[in-house]
């Protein structure tokens, strides 16, 4: 639950469709996963700082 009041909170102050796009993904994907829950909110909390943090042209370069 920790994972999604985060990614709440970045899509709320974030304007950026895409941005929105990926937590909206983001979500999606830690909750189809057959690992650890540990280890699934971990790689979520990078990405969603990630995703903070980078221009979506960034983004483009990593995908």
């Amino acid at each position: 639950m920790q994972l999604v009041e985060e990614v709440a909170h970045r899509v709320e102050v974030e304007h950026s469709e895409k941005k929105r796009e990926r937590f909206a993904n983001l979500i999606v994907s830690s909750w189809i996963e057959d690992e650890p829950i540990a280890g699934i909110f971990d790689r979520a909390k990078l990405f969603a700082e990630a995703n903070t943090k980078f221009t979506d042209t960034h983004m483009a370069i990593l995908m």
